[in-house]
C-alpha cells in the first residue's frame, strides 16, 4: 500500500490518487508537495529537479499536475526553439489563443510580462499557476537573459507562479557534494 500524502489545501481523495500512482516515491512526493505549498498561497518561485534519464522526473511532476488538477502548462524546451514560442505556449495555455495573439512578431521578455499581467488582471487565478519545463538544460543555450528571468518570473508578474525545470544535466556544477545531493530526485 502506498504511503498517504497529507497537506492542507489539497483534497484528500486526490492526494490518495497521487500516492497510488507514485509507489515507492513517498519521500519525493512529500518533498515536492511541501515545496509547492498550499494552492492559494505564494510558493517558491522556481524548482529545479535533477535526475538520470528515465528516472521518473516528468512522471512525478505530471501526476501532481493532473491528479491535483493544478493550472499548468508543460513546455518541452526541445520544441520551443525560441523565447517567442515559449511565451506563446504559456499565454495560450493559461489565457487562450487571444492572449497569445497579443504578442508582437519578435516578442521580448518585457512584452511577455506586460501581456501576462494584463491577462492575469482580467482573469485572476484562484491558485498558483505552474510552468513545467522539460529538458530545462536547453535553456542554457537560449538568450542570455531568458533563464534568469524565468527563475524570477513570479517577481516580475507579481502573481503566484511556480516554475518547475526538469533535466538530466545540472545547470550549474558545484564541487560541494551536499549541494548536488539536494538537487537529485
Amino acid at each position: 500500500m502506498a504511503g498517504l500524502l497529507e497537506h492542507p489545501g489539497y483534497d484528500e481523495e486526490r492526494l490518495r490518487r497521487v500516492s497510488e500512482q507514485l509507489p515507492c516515491r513517498e519521500l519525493q512526493a512529500g518533498l515536492l508537495l511541501s515545496l509547492m505549498g498550499q494552492p492559494q498561497q505564494y510558493c517558491y518561485p522556481s524548482l529545479f529537479i535533477y535526475g538520470h534519464r528515465a528516472s521518473g522526473k516528468s512522471h512525478v511532476v505530471n501526476v501532481f499536475m493532473k491528479d491535483l488538477e493544478l493550472p499548468h502548462v508543460t513546455v518541452s524546451c526541445v520544441e520551443c526553439v525560441s523565447a517567442a514560442l515559449l511565451f506563446e505556449k504559456v499565454l495560450q495555455s493559461f489565457f487562450g489563443g487571444d492572449a497569445a495573439s497579443l504578442l508582437p512578431r519578435s516578442p521580448s521578455l518585457s512584452d511577455f510580462v506586460r501581456i501576462y499581467r494584463q491577462q492575469s488582471s482580467q482573469s485572476p487565478a484562484k491558485q498558483t499557476r505552474y510552468i513545467v519545463m522539460e529538458k530545462a538544460e536547453l535553456l542554457r543555450d537560449a538568450d542570455v537573459n531568458l533563464l534568469p528571468a524565468l527563475l524570477r518570473l513570479q517577481e516580475l508578474v507579481s502573481i503566484s507562479l511556480f516554475i518547475v525545470g526538469g533535466s538530466s544535466l545540472l545547470l550549474h556544477c558545484s564541487d560541494d557534494e551536499e549541494t548536488l545531493e539536494e538537487l537529485r530526485l
